[in-house]
């Protein structure tokens, strides 16, 4: 079987169910084209380091790259700005888009192949591509936190796609229940996994977190706007001989986080190689899940829940966060 996912995200980026999933696939023998992210000149703005991100699109857009047996990955060219504002301006994108996938679904020799999405506003590339099958994959509530026009954009191009659909996989109860109303098609509740494998297949610490005071209180993840800063403030002031350890990248919406790195007893380490996080992990005492409570983390089914308990550490996590 042959698989055009529409991914949310870069294969290289924190990895997360879209590689877990896809990797697994081509391992079983089947192909996918993975396409990546999808990018307006308002995000590469807001992705922080502008002259990086700006010379990777420039460089490496349409560009196919193998990153195993079955298993290629595709950098789509960037779409016109305002798709969450206009679906004028989100069908332009889609049409851009589809048009560049014509050359590596033409090289690849994918025939009646199946499109697997993951981004809500994704429907209008559906007759552009003509798959056999469309799985749409939701992992998010994409309209929490959004309000106005965005919000009532967002929730109509995810209800076309929703109706489009063959079949629909959420990872949340939460996600099942919102949008059993809204399609025809069978909704499947995959909830996040993880490859218990890879977190108990070392019992070696990194010297960097062995070089921090215990006990260790850790986080691994993205730090977005998820994240309950004011928490981790009130922890660090508390207890001031407990270390809090955030491993991930620092995204857009990561509130007084300045604040924090002020804090000694607060360590910022970065984002870490999926390969090598449980030499990172090992070295945590316990785990956080410090969330803050709104609408986005009510549909949520944070993978990290998983693979702390196959590292096997306690987890401290803000109530109903476990999807």
């Amino acid at each position: 079987m042959d698989i055009l996912c529409l991914s949310t995200t870069d294969w290289d980026e924190i990895w997360g169910s879209r590689q877990n999933i896809m990797s697994r696939l081509a391992d079983y023998g089947h192909r996918i084209l993975f396409v990546e992210r999808q990018m307006g000149p308002e995000q590469i703005l807001r992705a922080g380091s502008i002259h990086n991100q700006t010379r990777k699109y420039r460089l490496q857009t349409n560009k196919i790259s193998q990153i195993k047996s079955n298993l290629w990955t595709f950098q789509p060219p960037i779409v016109p700005p305002g798709r969450y504002y206009s679906h004028i301006l989100n069908r332009m994108g889609q049409n851009k888009i589809s048009h560049s996938l014509a050359l590596p679904i033409k090289s690849l020799e994918f025939n009646d192949y199946v499109l697997w999405v993951y981004p809500p506003h994704s429907s209008p590339i559906i007759p552009f591509l003509n798959p056999k099958m469309v799985v749409y994959h939701c992992i998010d509530r994409f309209t929490a936190g959004q309000r106005g026009r965005k919000r009532n954009i967002i929730q109509q191009q995810e209800n076309v796609l929703l109706q489009k659909a063959d079949c629909v996989f959420v990872n949340s109860k939460a996600l099942m229940e919102e949008y059993q109303a809204k399609t025809t098609s069978p909704i499947t509740l995959v909830p996040s996994a993880v490859d218990i494998s890879h977190f108990q297949s070392t019992d070696a610490i990194h010297p960097d977190i062995a070089g921090i005071p215990r006990p260790r209180l850790g986080f691994s993840g993205s730090l977005d706007a998820r994240i309950d800063c004011n928490l981790i403030e009130i922890i660090a002031l508390s207890r001031p001989d407990w270390h809090i350890v955030l491993l991930g990248d620092q995204r857009p919406g990561f509130k007084k986080s300045n604040k924090l790195h002020k804090f000694p007893n607060i360590h910022f380490l970065g984002k870490k190689p999926y390969h090598e996080l449980p030499i990172w992990m090992n070295g945590f005492d316990v785990f956080l899940m410090p969330y803050i409570q709104n609408e986005r983390t009510q549909y949520i089914s944070p993978l990290k829940f998983y693979e702390y308990l196959a590292v096997g550490k306690p987890i401290v996590t803000s109530p109903r966060i476990t999807g």
